[in-house]
């Protein structure tokens, strides 16, 4: 995997890519590997776990984590000038329709690829095939959401109302550090649409060294509690499972490390 990730960040030293794999373990991508030979038809490849290992740690670095740094600095400087809100929205789509395209072209494991988002946006616009009642919903759902962002700075579809900002105005991170929390809005696919919370905490365990908190670890029920947040959140299945899966890409606790490597990957 070295020689790709080093196509996009050459300056890595071996220290960066060991501290960079290891975050990235082989075995946090097993039910990627499961999920996807459950899936796949007859004919279809066999891939190692490494493909998807190495296409989460690309996308992260490409695309995700410098996202949720500019929009964490465009929330705290919102935060400095006493505004009432940020402003600032994310979210994770898991829908596409050039999904079927991708399996014909024998690479059935690419779901949502990077701008799969354009065709719901204009609203439907998919000259390469055909549009699924689901995508055709899922197209106006989300042209109303960008609309209503246009028109009022909040977005807001017909079926969750509107969406809740990304970070919390409670964070007590620092200026130019990574958010304790973030809440995404999923869109589309088979969790649902609706927003999911993340985060995590640094503990200290003695003699053992730092370790992460991630959201979620070691409560029950339907409850969670944001760090540095009072109470908690009711949730519905599908909501609790928008949350264990986001949870478990481990965003925050990765994106902390590829952001701290921002001046060698030259951001």
């Amino acid at each position: 995997m070295i020689p790709v990730v080093k196509g996009f960040a050459h300056a890595l030293s071996d220290d960066d890519l060991f501290r960079l794999f290891s975050l990235y373990d082989a075995i946090d991508f097993n039910d990627d590997v499961k999920n996807y030979e459950a899936e796949k038809d007859d004919g279809e490849p066999t891939l190692s776990v490494h493909v998807f290992r190495l296409s989460r740690i690309l996308r992260d670095l490409l695309f995700t984590c410098s996202s949720i740094d500019f929009g964490n600095e465009m929330s705290k400087q919102s935060q400095s000038t006493n505004m009432q809100r940020s402003g600032v929205y994310l979210y994770t789509l898991n829908q596409s329709m050039l999904t079927p395209l991708w399996k014909g072209a024998g690479m059935p494991h690419i779901k949502v690829s990077h701008g799969s988002d354009t065709n719901y946006i204009f609203n439907g616009l998919f000259p390469e095939g055909q549009v699924s009642e689901d995508d055709e919903k899922l197209s106006r759902d989300f042209s109303v959401a960008f609309i209503n962002f246009a028109n009022s700075g909040i977005p807001s579809d017909v079926d969750t109302g509107n969406w809740p900002e990304a970070f919390s105005q409670n964070d007590t991170s620092p200026l130019g550090s990574t958010p304790h929390s973030l809440t995404l809005q999923v869109v589309g696919g088979s969790y649902g649409t609706g927003s999911a919370l993340l985060g995590f905490e640094k503990l200290l365990d003695e003699g053992r060294g730092e370790r992460i908190l991630e959201f979620g670890e070691g409560l029950t029920g339907e409850q969670q509690v944001l760090p540095g947040l009072s109470g908690g959140a009711m949730y519905s299945p599908s909501a609790r499972l928008r949350k264990t899966v986001l949870n478990r890409e481990q965003l925050l606790r990765r994106c902390e490390f590829l952001n701290s490597l921002s001046e060698k990957l030259g951001v």
